[in-house]
């Protein structure tokens, strides 16, 4: 984000955006080589005979994969994101293949089309972003949060058992769909509070993502925690920002508002995982992880669902406990690589 947000500053300062297309391909290309220098970084302190080839593949790479889009948008209808996903996807999984060459084809596959994804989602979540508050530095949020994404589906598979971690992100898809699908369905007759609705969303989620545990005491408490942590999430969200900002109940902001009090409700989720872990580490990851989660997911019922409340809440459920039961996983059984 902070990568983004200098480029901006110095685009605006300096006019490159209107420069000719040599200088605007160098900005572009310097601007991706900088995202690859800080995914080799984590690449490098996580995998082990990672070198400096392996580096420099991802450098070019994502340099190449902010570049050359630009360049053929120049001259062809194309999507930006795709190409800009493909490039940095296929560079980065041929550099682990580089340096893991153990790695099974069906996991390059999976890390590959994470990468795509996670690129897909990031750009959605910047194009959102851009379209609700018409503003271009809001936007770079979706870059580093595609970066996240797409490092964490990347270290979960090269644990010795990625697929224990891929069955917690199926639970946590499975329960947080059923929970959403849930309140929705009693929501109409009952019209629960917004508090009351994502406490029992959270008790639903919780206990379900947990359920392959079969440990009663621990599905209850992660349960209670998951509820505890929407019910504060929903609570910051609607009683204290209102309360703070008199704009912020001001039907004119409604759809900056629905936006805004997206990352709370996934901080309140993600930091109530976090804690079951105990680790500053799988706190920071996860909150950040939620909230992102319910930013994106938020862009795509507003950007792509035409569908009705009961699906678009399925679907986003599912979404949201996937990605973070995906990252409760991996976070719980997280060593370094090094050692793998």
């Amino acid at each position: 984000m902070i990568i983004d947000l200098v480029y901006l500053f110095v685009a605006d300062l300096t006019h490159i955006r209107t420069a000719n297309v040599v200088i605007r391909f160098l900005s572009l290309f310097s601007l991706g080589g900088l995202y690859g220098i800080v995914v080799s970084f984590a690449l490098s302190k996580a995998i082990n005979n990672w070198h400096w080839k392996q580096s420099l593949t991802v450098i070019f790479g994502s340099a190449l994969a902010q570049s050359v889009p630009w360049v053929v948008r120049q001259y062809f209808t194309v999507d930006f994101i795709t190409i800009y996903a493909l490039f940095a996807g296929l560079s980065t999984t041929v550099a682990i293949k580089w340096a893991r060459p153990a790695t099974r084809p069906i996991n390059l596959i999976t890390i590959f089309a994470s990468w795509m994804l996670a690129w897909k989602a990031g750009g959605l979540l910047g194009i959102h972003l851009q379209a609700v508050f018409n503003n271009q530095y809001i936007a770079t949020i979706g870059d580093p949060f595609a970066v996240l994404l797409g490092l964490l589906f990347t270290f979960g598979f090269q644990l010795k058992k990625p697929w224990e971690v891929l069955k917690t992100a199926l639970f946590g898809a499975l329960g947080f769909a059923v929970g959403n699908t849930i309140v929705d369905i009693i929501n109409t007759p009952l019209h629960l509070p917004a508090e009351i609705s994502f406490a029992l969303w959270g008790l639903i989620g919780g206990a379900i993502l947990e359920a392959p545990s079969r440990d009663s005491r621990r599905i209850l408490f992660t349960a209670a925690m998951c509820g505890i942590g929407l019910f504060v999430g929903a609570y910051v969200a609607f009683d204290v920002l209102p309360a703070i900002g008199v704009q912020y109940a001001n039907s004119e902001f409604s759809v900056k508002n629905i936006t805004l009090y997206q990352p709370f409700l996934g901080l309140g989720l993600g930091l109530a995982l976090g804690l079951l872990i105990r680790r500053m580490s799988a706190i920071a990851v996860l909150a950040l992880l939620g909230a992102g989660m319910y930013l994106i997911t938020r862009a795509l019922n507003v950007e792509f669902f035409n569908f009705s409340s009961l699906w678009e809440s399925s679907i986003r459920g599912m979404l949201i406990g996937l990605v973070l039961g995906y990252g409760y996983g991996y976070m719980r059984r997280a060593k370094s690589l090094v050692e793998v």
